[in-house]
This record gives structure tokens, sequence and C-alpha cells, in this order.
């Protein structure tokens, strides 16, 4: 079973005296504490009454076909709007697939409501709700679990799934807190079950789920799919204000029969459930991570346990939606998404706040830190969403690498040549693509040989351009053979040192800048990492270049500037050579 750890919520806050008994979870494993999908209201005993008012049997509706059962769901008034839904084969397949990514493809767990009270076979009472203000039923409630798990076993046979058709077994039981007729917060015991067809594998088990599912939501007692999805048969809720008065309990029982105990409480506000991720998934080269139009379901969520520890439990607090969400993006983790030859996925991250520097490709976005809401605290947890990062619009890069070089006029020359081939719709592998044809009309008069021309012209030098000089001059770089580069970061957290073919490369890299003399910004206002490369040439001889973003200096302190592709292309060579073996 998949394990979380969550709070306790809403009618409980710091410390409650009550006495002590056995845990609140029935589940085999004590300490396994599963998540739940959704809180739905009270339903009221007119609700109840409309749902249990039938004669039906699993085969009936099994027998029913969609149009049918939506036309009884329609005359018991279980409709879409209300969170009901018919199922069909197609759906319970799509479903799986949705929320499984194929695992456990025919195993659903549900969510049942229990009665107020339940009398087991030898007279106990088994307490199923209680309000704060009542502290011996709350008591029963938390700590005394005599004749659980015989009605967890009772409200199995009341589900009335064939026994020859389905698998169905308790799984556990937990409290909730939700709104009754009068608005009042009262704790609830859910019971999960597991449920899935015998023959599993067999081409009838989604169909058979669906039968079951059509069938259990007619059932009052039903309540949801255990999914962080939204639920069946509930409500969804809309406002963005709602929330749970806290109290606590701290009446002293009249009884001393038993020794008394103190319940340690811990309460975090936590989001549960993404209703909206940022709507901007898709950037261009160079453009800021934007985390804005975020929406959310939160709960609060607090752990309690006895003072001995010998107890413990979760009760989740009445959901509510927070959106209009816009976070930091130097809080969020960016990790590329690409399957390396060792079937490593995302050698390559860094801060969102780097998110401008990455080269196009696709990457995953992460956040885990908290959000401020109010006067609340709401910590963020499994939030993660894919972007793709495209090619800049840069003049002249046909191919769409993010950089215009040799291979650029090659492309223009042989989509020109064999545009069968080599054309937007060539069967080339690495044909001109549409984009590539606007970035290499350089002359704004169509594709022509003439824009292959003016590439290898810029990339020969035989253009005037007194606006820029060349790097290997203007930083001192040298001939001679190249020791090592060592390469840190200021302020500190990066330290690499590159020998042999990588530091050849840097250097080389280095030498071939174009850079530019003149321009507006003022390297001082950059607040960014600054990288110290130090080259080291076999005759002890060292040189030490500054890289700020765009920016590259030596120590005569004469800034210049990289255009941002080969700005971009820098920082890649460094960050993927420090993800490998030197």
């Amino acid at each position: 079973m998949r394990k979380f750890k969550k709070a306790f919520a809403a009618v409980i806050s710091s410390v409650i005296t009550v006495i002590s008994a056995a845990s609140v979870f029935t589940n085999a494993d004590t300490d396994s504490i599963a998540e739940l999908s959704y809180i739905k209201p009270y339903a009221s005993e007119e609700t109840a009454t409309m749902r249990s008012d039938q004669d039906y049997s699993f085969d009936d509706i099994r027998k029913m076909t969609a149009d049918e059962v939506k036309e009884l769901y329609s005359e018991k008034g279980l409709t879409e709007e209300k969170g009901y839904t018919v199922w069909t084969s197609e759906k319970m397949a799509d479903y799986f697939k949705a929320n499984f990514n194929g695992g456990n493809k025919t195993v659903l767990s549900i969510l049942v409501k229990t009665g107020s009270d339940f009398t087991t076979s030898d007279g106990k009472v088994v307490v199923n709700e209680a309000y704060s203000t009542d502290q011996e039923r709350l008591h029963e409630l938390l700590l005394n679990q005599d004749g659980v798990e015989e009605q967890m076993e009772a409200v199995k046979r009341q589900l009335e799934l064939p026994e020859d058709l389905f698998w169905v077994m308790s799984s556990h039981c937990s409290i909730r807190v939700e709104m009754d007729e009068n608005g009042e917060s009262v704790n609830r015991r859910y019971i999960c079950y597991f449920i899935s067809p015998v023959q599993s594998e067999h081409e009838s088990a989604y169909g058979l789920m669906a039968s079951a599912l059509n069938y259990l939501q007619l059932n009052p007692d039903f309540d949801s799919i255990w999914h962080e999805s939204p639920a069946i048969g509930t409500s969804e809720i809309t406002t963005t204000t709602s929330s749970t008065n806290v109290s606590t309990v701290t009446t002293e029982t009249t009884s001393s029969a038993v020794p008394k105990t103190t319940i340690m409480c811990d309460t975090n506000e936590v989001v549960y459930t993404v209703v909206s991720y940022p709507s901007k998934t898709v950037y261009n080269a160079g453009e800021e991570l934007d985390l804005s139009g975020i929406a959310v379901k939160c709960r609060s969520e607090t752990y309690w346990h006895t003072e001995d520890n010998c107890d413990r439990g979760v009760i989740y607090g009445e959901p509510y939606i927070v959106d209009g969400i816009t976070l930091d993006p130097k809080d969020a983790w960016i990790t590329e998404l690409k399957e390396h030859e060792d079937g490593a996925i995302g050698t390559h991250s860094c801060k969102g706040d780097r998110f401008n520097s990455l080269v196009p490709g696709k990457y995953m976005v992460a956040y885990g830190e908290s959000y401020q809401y109010g006067d609340k605290e709401i910590k963020f947890c499994d939030f993660m969403y894919e972007v793709t990062i495209e090619p800049s619009a840069l003049k002249g890069d046909a191919n769409g690498d993010g950089s215009v070089d040799m291979a650029d006029a090659v492309l223009i020359m042989q989509a020109l040549a064999n545009p069968d081939k080599y054309g937007e719709n060539g069967t080339a592998q690495k044909h001109l693509t549409e984009q590539g044809r606007v970035n290499a009309d350089i002359g704004g008069d169509g594709l022509t040989v003439g824009d292959a021309y003016m590439i290898q012209i810029k990339l020969l030098g035989l253009k005037d351009t007194p606006e820029s000089v060349d790097a290997s001059a203007v930083l001192g770089l040298k001939g001679g053979d190249i020791a090592g580069i060592h390469v840190k970061s200021s302020p500190k957290g990066y330290d690499y040192s590159f020998t042999g073919d990588k530091a050849q490369e840097i250097v080389d890299y280095l030498s071939s800048l174009n850079l530019i003399v003149n321009f507006p910004e003022n390297p001082e206002d950059y607040d960014g990492m600054t990288w110290i490369i130090t080259v080291i040439y076999d005759n002890k001889e060292t040189l030490n270049i500054y890289h700020d973003g765009m920016f590259i200096s030596t120590l005569n302190g004469t800034w210049y500037k990289m255009s941002y592709e080969e700005a971009s292309r820098f920082d890649h060579i460094i960050w993927s050579y420090s993800n490998t073996d030197n």
C-alpha cells in the first residue's frame, strides 16, 4: 500500500486529556496512514433515502446499458452536476491508464462512510462519529477499536458485490472532519476497501469494475474512489474562503476506572491536489520561468499521538481551494528530461532563477516550498509539471540549435538544392523546419543562396564589425598546451577541474567568441552567480577570466558582452562536463 504521513485537523488543537485505549487505525500496519482524496459534506437523511430507495441487484445494473444507468441515476437525482459518473469499460480503462500508468490496472480502493454507531454480535457499541464538545464519544472514536474489525466485515457484506466475481478486502479505517446538516464540524469514521475482479487479467475486467462502480454509487454509504483525482459521489468544492474552527478539548473525564493520558498534536496546512498548473508550458530560449495562475486544494492535517506513542493517528481538516497563486521561480528546481546512454534521466539540474540560461529541450519543474496565504503557511508537496524550451528565433540559425555556424549555411544550400530531402517537408532526419526557414531568411527576401553567403561572411570575419572584438586577443588567451582548467563559483557552491580534451574545448570555445564592446547594460548590476575560470598552461602560467551571465572580463577590468546564445552554450558546456567524470 502506498504510504503517506499526514496530519490531524480541526477538532483537537494542542493538548487533549482523554482515556487511553487502542490505535485509531485498524490497518495491519498501524504506522501506515493513507491519504484520502476528498472530504464531502455530510449527507442528509433525505439524500440517503433518495439513494437507498431501490430494488436493483448488481446483475440488474450489469445488464443495463450506459444510457439506462444514466436514466436511473437521473430518476434518483444522482446527476453529473452532483459528481456522479456513469462508468463504461472504455471509461474505466482510460481511468486506470491515466491514474496508475498501467500498474494495478484492475484494483480500486473505495471509501465507505459508517453510520453513527455499530453494535457488535456481543453487544459492544462502536462509536463512528463524535463532536469536539463530546469528549466521551471523541475518546471512543479515536482510541477504542474494540469491534471495529467486525464492523468492517459487516459493511463489506452490505456492499453486496458477488463473491464469485470480486475480491473485496478490508484495508483500513480513518477519521475525517466534515460538516453536518447544521453546519457543525463532526469527526466521522470511514472505511477503505480494495476491490478487484477475481479474473483481473480477463478482457471483461474493466466492464466488471465499471458495473461495480455504477452499482456502488446507489449505496447511500459509498463516498468516493480513494485517489488524488476528484472523487466519485461527492460535490465539488468551489469556495476559496471555507475554513474549520479549531477548538481545544480540555474537559476532565469523570471516569477513574482507567488511567488518563495526554494526546499531543502537530498541525500543518498542505496542498493535497493541484487544480491547475501554470498555463505557460512552452518557452523560447532566454525567457524567464513563469509560475503564475496556480490553483490548489488544501487542508489542515494534524498528526496526533499519545504521550507514550502507543497510539497514533490523523484527522483531516475541511478542504478549501486557493487560486491565483504566483510562486517565486528561485525556489523551484528544474531538471532536464533527457535519457542518457546509461539510462539516467535529468543529469542537468538548476534552480528556477537560472531557467533563462537553459538550452532548448524538455524539463521538469518541481516546487516543494511553502506559500503564505493570509495567516496560513501552506506546504507544497509533489508539485511537478513538464515544460518545453524551444530554440530562439535567432537570425541565421537554420537548424534551430541555438547558434549560428557553418552547419546552418550548409543546411540552407541543401534545402535549396534538394528540397524533397532537406526542405520543410523533406525526408531527411535533420531537414529544414518552418522556424528554421524564418531564421535563415537573413535578407528578408525569402530563402536564397545569399543567406548562406552572409552566414559564411560573418563566420569568416570578413565583414567589418567595429562593435565587436576577437575574444582570444582581449581575454589574453594564447597558444600553448593547456594543463587544465579550474572553474569555481562565487558565491561558493561549485568547484570543478577539467583536463585533457574538456579543458581544451573550453579554451577553444572562448577563443572563438566574437565579443561585443559597446552595450547599454551595466555588468555591475548583475547579481547572479559568477564563474571564475582559471586557465593553467603547461609552463605553470595561469590566466583568470570572469563570467557573469552574458558578460565576460579579465583582471584588467574591461567587460565584454557575449550574445545570449554564446553565453547559454558556454554555461551548458560547464554544467554538462561537471556531471561527467573527468
